[in-house]
């Protein structure tokens, strides 16, 4: 019916568009009765993209050998062929806007020529726009050159950026930033006035002229970029004065097998956070979600290696002696591993810095706790770390929690009372009664890193009088002799105002059944350990005004 209706309209139709199959004879037939022909040389464009799963590999011929040095590659049963070797794939990475026109189009080819599908996954990626909200492209001008960013800031640097945008299939904003050819000047291409044309901008600093596009005569061109991939650089320069200051320190590392009961206590500590460090990347990379993936390796680099444990050993990394040598090996065996984590995403300079320990460091393995190959040569051939099951402690994963919030509540009130940090200070902490014993246990960490001459630890504790209090968690801590009465009433009852606000705002959408049953289970989750959290923060300040209106 549609080759006589398309036929019937005369000489005024003169090229249609037809996807045939070319087994089916009844409908070439009834084309070739009504005048049509097949062009003999032309090949959709969505058509041969479709087929490039297979036919890039030598599809349609059957035997397509493929050779490494004159030999055929093994693979098992399946031949010694390209096609067999590597079809079907694992994974396709792509933007949302080609799912119809490409991505179905070669699930539904790879079915009908090869029987399977092309690829086990899609990864979908969000679409990067300027700091406007439009796409990037060269004929507008906002388009950024990633040698450019290169040359600024870094490969490992946009690198990181741009594997820490990757949140989600949104689109994400990257505002836009031209030099000026004549000064230097970094102009926002959203704020710079034009000049003679759309392509053209006015420098804010030296009000000279530039062209974006490079294509205006006699108007200089701007290099583009985008600050935000400082944030890359910042993160690399952290990582690079970490390892320098590890190596510095890990000079006559010592060799030899190491038993659980020779970790102190934040070497044990670091050890399982760690492990829970390497299963949370390892996850992200698995689930196709390189921002949590990163996230989770900075945070233990920056968050628990940097501003913890090598806070820590500091004293003993001065001395000498087993406790010494043992704080080394776990500190290098900690940075190996980190470099291992960080490795996709900023290839350059942990392969740099990775050399670097191994020449200084030969063992990198917890011989007695954990095992590692020690004839890898680059860091790009390493295996993945995983996880020991021996080096797995919750339980002091939960007390070290409480030492971290105290230390940060009593560093809070330093800040907030404008204390100096040499100062030594005479502090009260009221835990739950049931955390209070390996409270006490470990209380020496937080006099150290608090800088603290008396610490109580009760569970029973009242507020002194006079004392600035500070609600972390479960946690309330008190510290001696800083503040008026009246005013830290007045800032408790704030904090609880706010508290009280936003366990309302929880509540309310808990007890709407439309959001419960409609938000993703994770989103509703979210909301009750919120929940939970802001009721236990509730409880304390109460308590706290109270221990305060008796005082």
């Amino acid at each position: 019916e549609r080759i006589d209706t398309l036929s019937g309209k005369g000489e005024d139709i003169f090229q249609v568009d037809i996807c045939l199959l070319e087994d089916d004879e009844a409908c070439l037939e009834a084309l070739d009765k009504a005048g049509y022909q097949q062009d003999p040389d032309v090949l959709d464009t969505w058509f041969s993209s479709a087929i490039w799963p297979h036919s890039t590999l030598g599809w349609p011929e059957p035997e397509t050998a493929d050779t490494e040095g004159g030999a055929p590659m093994a693979k098992g049963n399946e031949g010694d062929n390209t096609l067999n070797y590597y079809y079907p794939g694992s994974c396709l990475v792509t933007a949302r806007d080609i799912i119809t026109l490409w991505v179905a189009r070669m699930v539904i080819t790879g079915f009908y020529n090869m029987g399977d599908i092309p690829f086990s996954d899609v990864f979908i990626h969000a679409n990067i726009l300027d700091g406007k909200g439009e796409r990037m492209s060269k004929s507008k001008g906002n388009g950024i050159d990633p040698v450019d960013i290169i040359e600024a800031y870094g490969t490992d640097a946009m690198r990181y950026v741009l594997c820490d945008m990757q949140t989600g299939n949104q689109d994400i904003r990257l505002p836009v930033t031209a030099i000026c050819p004549a000064c230097g000047n970094h102009n926002e291409l959203a704020v710079s006035k034009h000049g003679k044309s759309v392509f053209t901008y006015m420098c804010l600093s030296c009000k000279q002229e530039y062209d974006v596009l490079g294509t205006m005569p006699g108007i200089p061109s701007a290099r583009l970029i985008s600050e935000r991939f400082m944030e890359g650089k910042k993160f690399c320069t952290k990582l690079w004065n970490t390892a320098r200051f590890a190596l510095g320190n890990l000079e006559d590392t010592t060799e030899g097998a190491i038993g659980l009961d020779q970790l102190e206590l934040e070497d044990r500590w670091i050890l399982a956070s760690l492990n829970k460090a390497i299963i949370a990347v390892s996850r992200g990379l698995e689930e196709y979600n390189p921002s949590v993936a990163l996230g989770s390796a900075r945070d233990f680099m920056w968050g628990q290696l940097c501003d913890w444990y090598l806070e820590l050993i500091k004293p003993r990394l001065a001395g000498e002696g087993d406790s010494a040598g043992i704080a080394r090996r776990v500190l290098a065996y900690c940075l190996d591993k980190t470099l291992r984590m960080l490795h996709p995403f900023v290839p350059f300079i942990t392969e740099f810095l990775w050399q670097q320990l191994k020449e200084q460091v030969p063992v990198l393995g917890l011989p007695g706790l954990s095992v590692d190959e020690d004839d890898i040569e680059l860091l790009l051939k390493a295996p993945w770390p995983k996880p020991e099951v021996r080096l797995d402690n919750p339980e002091l994963l939960s007390v070290f929690a409480d030492l971290q919030a105290a230390t940060s509540g009593v560093r809070e009130v330093r800040s907030t009372q404008q204390v100096s940090p040499k100062q030594e200070l005479e502090v009260t902490i009221k835990p739950p009664q049931e955390r209070a014993a390996d409270l006490k246990a470990q209380a020496h960490v937080i006099q150290r890193l608090a800088n603290i001459s008396e610490l109580h630890i009760d569970g029973a504790a009242k507020r002194p009088r006079g004392a600035a209090s500070r609600v972390v968690g479960d946690l309330q801590i008190f510290v001696h002799d800083l503040i008026d009465d009246d005013a830290e009433r007045n800032k408790l009852q704030a904090d609880l105002e706010k508290i009280q606000a936003g366990i309302n705002g929880n509540r309310a959408k808990l007890s709407n059944e439309s959001f419960v049953s409609r938000a993703p289970e994770k989103v509703v989750e979210q909301h009750r350990q919120q929940l939970a959290r802001l009721e236990l923060q509730e409880q304390s300040i109460i308590q706290a005004l109270e221990d305060l209106a008796e005082n």
